[in-house]
C-alpha cells in the first residue's frame, strides 16, 4: 500500500511522474497523468519573485499591515532562499498534465530534520481549476517528497481559503496550530 504503486521512479527529463488511479482513497491514490518538472535557476528566480509578491498580497488580505507582510515575506524569503538560492533539497517546479503545463509546486525539507517536509507553494493555473488538479498535485507532492526521504508533509494556509482547506482536509492532513485574529 501506498502512493508509488504504479509510478515510474523518474520520468524521461528528470521529470517525476505517475501512474493510474483517479478513484482510490487518499492514502493510496497516485497523482495520474501528472508530472513534476524541476525548473531551471532563471525561471526559477523569476517565478520565485512572483510567488514572495503574492504571498504579501495574501498576508494584507489576511489583516497584516503592508509593513508586516513585507516583512513577513522577507523573513520567509530569507529561510527558504538565503541569498536567493533556495537550501537543499527544495523541490521548485512546474507541474504538468500530458506534458503541458498546468501549474507550479514548491516543496522541500522543513528545518533541521530532512525526513519534515513543508508543501511552501502549489499553484494551479486559475482557468484550469476545478478538473482535481489540485488534488492529483498535492498527491505527486507526497510522492516527490517521499523519494526524497520524507516522512511527513505539512503545509500552511489561509484560512479564507475554505476550498484549499477542504482539499487537504479529504487528503488527510490535520490542523496543528491555529492563528487566530479579531479586529478591535
Amino acid at each position: 500500500m501506498g502512493l508509488t504503486h504504479g509510478r515510474e521512479p523518474l520520468g524521461p527529463g528528470g521529470k517525476h511522474s505517475a501512474g493510474p488511479s483517479r478513484t482510490e482513497e487518499p492514502e493510496t491514490m497516485t497523482a495520474t497523468d501528472l508530472s513534476f518538472e524541476p525548473l531551471e535557476a532563471g525561471a526559477r528566480d523569476r517565478w520565485l519573485e512572483s510567488v514572495f509578491a503574492d504571498y504579501v498580497r495574501h498576508r494584507v488580505a489576511a489583516g497584516d499591515t503592508e509593513r508586516e507582510a513585507r516583512q513577513n515575506a522577507a523573513d520567509s524569503r530569507e529561510r527558504w532562499t538565503p541569498g536567493g538560492v533556495p537550501t537543499p533539497g527544495q523541490q521548485i517546479g512546474r507541474i504538468l498534465e500530458d506534458g503541458e503545463p498546468v501549474g507550479h509546486l514548491w516543496i522541500g525539507p522543513l528545518g533541521a530534520d530532512p525526513t519534515r517536509w513543508m508543501v511552501v507553494d502549489i499553484v494551479i493555473d486559475p482557468s484550469l481549476r476545478g478538473r482535481g488538479l489540485g488534488r492529483r498535485t498535492m498527491v505527486l507532492a507526497e510522492q516527490v517528497a517521499r523519494e526524497h526521504g520524507a516522512s511527513s508533509l505539512a503545509l500552511n494556509v489561509f484560512a479564507v481559503n475554505t476550498t484549499a482547506r477542504r482539499l487537504y482536509d479529504s487528503l488527510g492532513y490535520e490542523e496543528a496550530s491555529v492563528f487566530m485574529r479579531k479586529p478591535l
